[in-house]
């Protein structure tokens, strides 16, 4: 292993330490009423404890992402390059149509004011990641381990390279405050749309909105059983309608488009035993958790379309809209169900070190491009010459 790598892990163990960390000390002030008064001669700005080290908490997490260099993310070149097309007038039709009109119109607009690339970036890492930080915040009993859920399932890294995807995901994410407890459909249709923009993809949770109003009984867990079953008996048809979508024609065919990959089969079997757990006691955290609902339908859909990533790893891109919901779900089994259960806590928690190690390790990385961490004014490694 190369020191490089060695000093990456050390680094994002340390940042990651340092954001849950933080995070759990603000949510143990979440109820404190004690503020910081920060004051110079003209501006005096108060804060509450909780929201300072939320704060500090988002900083690392933030900076990692916004002081990246252009060799960490394997999209991140064609992204720069992207951008770099739109301020001179030059995008082609490939990189418009690959780009989404809402995301080509964000970055058109950083370009007429001519905003450097990397401010650009930063820009979208703090919207992307402030989403996901008020969702965790709002419905997660216990928002340190929604966080950590966050960072060791590899989510967070996966923003250094899957730049629209993640931030479409994180509105999608937020859209639930539209469902639950409260519902309001224009608002929700409004950030699924904006999502949709940024990355089509984000069209596939719209039903979740009418879905999550079932009541979960055996009838609805047959239910899905059987469509699940009828789309694999009909996956050449299924495959033949989704394939004439503008995200069908990105992805399938493409190099995502391979089948039984190892870390897929591995995906859907740590899906499996997340859903059994959050399964389990299911009928006492209806009960408790007025939000729980939706979320157990999103990971229900989620274990469903996992098992078609099995036939075509392009569905993959797809189950990350409702794997998002176990950063709450999870922490909220373990808040109302088991009180706080310490030796579950740390079960939990060792479940998912070990997932990151995991995915760390493994070609995901690699192809994802994070495996090696470099700042923004690090020089790339130099590239081995064959002889």
């Amino acid at each position: 292993m190369s020191s490089n790598i060695i000093n990456t892990i050390l680094l994002y163990f340390a940042v990651e330490v340092i954001a849950v960390y933080f995070m759990y000390i603000a949510n143990k002030r979440r109820n404190n009423k004690r503020h910081f008064v920060f004051q110079t001669k003209n501006i005096s700005i108060k804060i509450s404890s909780s929201l300072l080290y939320i704060v500090i908490s988002f900083l690392p997490l933030f900076l990692l992402m916004a002081l990246k260099n252009d060799s960490v993310g394997t999209d991140t070149k064609s992204y720069k390059a992207a951008y770099e097309a739109i301020s001179h007038g030059t995008l082609s039709a490939q990189q418009s149509a690959w780009l989404g009109i809402g995301f080509r119109s964000i970055a058109t607009i950083f370009t007429f004011l001519h905003i450097d690339y990397h401010v650009f970036f930063a820009c979208l890492s703090f919207i992307t990641l402030s989403l996901f930080y008020q969702t965790i915040w709002k419905y997660s009993k216990k928002p340190a381990l929604g966080l950590f859920i966050f960072i060791s399932t590899c989510l967070f890294f996966q923003t250094f390279n899957q730049y629209r995807q993640l931030l479409a995901i994180a509105l999608v994410f937020f859209s639930y405050n539209f469902i639950a407890p409260k519902r309001n459909f224009p608002k929700f249709l409004v950030t699924i749309i904006i999502a949709s923009s940024i990355h089509n993809s984000a069209l596939i949770f719209l039903p979740i909105y009418f879905i999550s109003k079932i009541n979960l009984t055996n009838r609805t867990f047959i239910t899905y059983i059987a469509l699940a079953i009828l789309g694999h008996v009909l996956y050449i048809p299924l495959l033949a309608l989704i394939s004439n979508t503008h995200y069908g024609q990105m992805y399938f065919g493409s190099y995502l488009d391979l089948s039984f990959k190892t870390s897929t089969i591995l995906n859907l079997l740590i899906r499996l035993v997340l859903l059994t757990f959050c399964m389990i006691p299911y009928k006492k955290m209806l009960k408790m958790d007025n939000t729980a609902k939706g979320m157990y339908h999103a990971v229900i859909i989620c274990t469903i379309i996992q098992t078609f990533v099995v036939r075509s790893y392009t569905f993959g891109r797809l189950t990350t809209y409702f794997f998002v919901f176990y950063l709450a779900l999870i922490p909220n089994i373990l808040f109302y169900v088991y009180k706080n259960n310490v030796k579950l806590l740390y079960c939990i928690m060792a479940f998912f070190v070990c997932y990151e190690l995991f995915y760390y390790s493994s070609s995901s990385a690699v192809e994802s491009g994070y495996q090696t961490y470099r700042f923004y004014l690090e020089k790339e490694a130099p590239k081995s010459k064959t002889i």
